[in-house]
């Protein structure tokens, strides 16, 4: 469903550029000209998206009397301006063609990992850290498309029990690494409370998820995003129903001091967790950065250790 949206949303700004390319032909503008234009345009699109919630978060930090000014701030700003232009651009609207299905769940040595995406994504936004965990570690990496997009967090708590299930069902192993990134920590933690699933996870790894909500989910859309804006009861009620539970196995929560959509940062961190804070990364550019990669390799490895 995100990538049909994200496609047609392309189109119809193809067909904006198509418009406005022959409106400046027709009164003079050389062709090499106008192509140049449109691109431009395209690119400054794309910064003045990234570059919003940002400014939003300095703001904010102003208020808040946080430090602000630093190299990490400007190597998030240009990391997440290509990892989002990216990922939403190209990985997830064309994400049918560009990654492939995931294979059936085969029995093997190593425990599955399933990587769960976040809020208005889909699968193509975890093309670039499939590959570098596939680097770094020998266990099958699946995925899962959360559908609707505007859905309630709640509701996708079955798909993920079901998709769960069947790697646990064709891979043998009891069990499986989940690799959460945004929302989709929350979705985790939901179906691991909701549904008692604490003995089907190896290890969890969450990047960027607002575990205590996000000033920035006011600007949001959907249900889901309600139920992430900072202080809402739903995330009071999951703290709640979480008291006394915990999974007896590695968990990190990692969350970067930079983060252009999860603040303040500490709302990324977990009582049950290993909080790791890092810098210099955006909020999109968590799922295709190789330091997060690397943390979650680790995390990984720490369990099968165990």
């Amino acid at each position: 469903m995100i990538s049909r949206f994200a496609r047609l949303a392309l189109l119809v700004e193809l067909l904006l550029y198509l418009a406005g390319s022959y409106w400046l032909h027709s009164i003079g503008y050389a062709p090499l000209r106008v192509f140049a234009m449109a691109v431009g345009v395209a690119f400054i699109l794309r910064l003045l998206v990234t570059l919003g919630p940002f400014l939003t978060v300095l703001m904010l930090r102003l208020h808040d009397d946080r430090r602000v000014v630093g190299v990490g701030f400007i190597r998030a700003i240009l990391g997440e301006y290509i990892a989002k232009s990216l990922s939403f651009t190209v990985w997830q609207p064309f994400e049918p063609w560009l990654m492939q299905a995931d294979a059936e769940p085969q029995p093997g040595k190593n425990v599955p990992v399933l990587l769960v995406h976040g809020y208005l994504c889909n699968r193509g936004s975890w093309l670039v850290m499939k590959r570098l965990l596939r680097e770094r570690l020998p266990n099958p990496v699946y995925t899962i498309n959360l559908e609707p997009p505007l859905s309630r967090i709640d509701d996708y708590v079955p798909q993920l029990e079901a998709r769960v299930a069947q790697l646990v069902s064709g891979s043998g192993h009891a069990n499986v690494h989940l690799v959460c990134h945004s929302m989709g920590g929350l979705v985790a933690r939901a179906w691991l409370t909701r549904n008692q699933s604490w003995s089907k996870v190896a290890s969890i790894s969450m990047l960027g998820s607002p575990h205590h909500g996000t000033e920035m989910a006011r600007a949001g859309i959907g249900r889901n995003v309600r139920q992430m804006v900072r202080g809402n009861p739903w995330l009071a009620a999951l703290e709640a129903e979480e008291a006394g539970h915990s999974p007896a196995v590695p968990v990190i929560s990692v969350h970067s001091e930079n983060d252009n959509l999860v603040y303040p940062p500490e709302s990324a961190d977990l009582p049950w967790a290993a909080n790791i804070r890092i810098e210099g990364v955006g909020h999109v550019q968590m799922q295709s950065a190789a330091v997060t990669a690397d943390l979650v390799a680790a995390n990984i490895r720490k369990a099968e250790m165990v």
